[in-house]
């Protein structure tokens, strides 16, 4: 998964964040993660060989650990979850 298809994960579940009324700051800090991911000039996948995501600005444990889920498994459960509750609402 590129860094671009990672933040754009991230963005995406801001957006649906932001439709659910969560707290601002949530919301803030998937956008902020998103536009660090976006311009890291190195691939995620070999960032995280030597070093922690979290020394990405922006990117704190929680996000981390969605990164993670995301380059490890190409999805994130989370988003997943919140699409489908997006859906049922229609």
């Amino acid at each position: 998964m590129s860094n671009e298809e990672v933040a754009q994960t991230l963005e995406e579940l801001a957006r649906l964040l932001e439709v659910r009324k969560e707290l601002i700051f949530k919301i803030l800090s998937y956008r902020r993660a998103a536009a660090a991911i976006r311009v890291l000039d190195v691939p995620l996948v070999e960032y995280r060989k030597l070093h922690d995501l979290e020394d990405i600005a922006g990117v704190g444990e929680a996000i981390a650990k969605k990164v993670n889920e995301l380059l490890d498994t190409g999805s994130l459960s989370l988003l997943d979850e919140l699409r489908q509750s997006s859906a049922g609402k229609r």
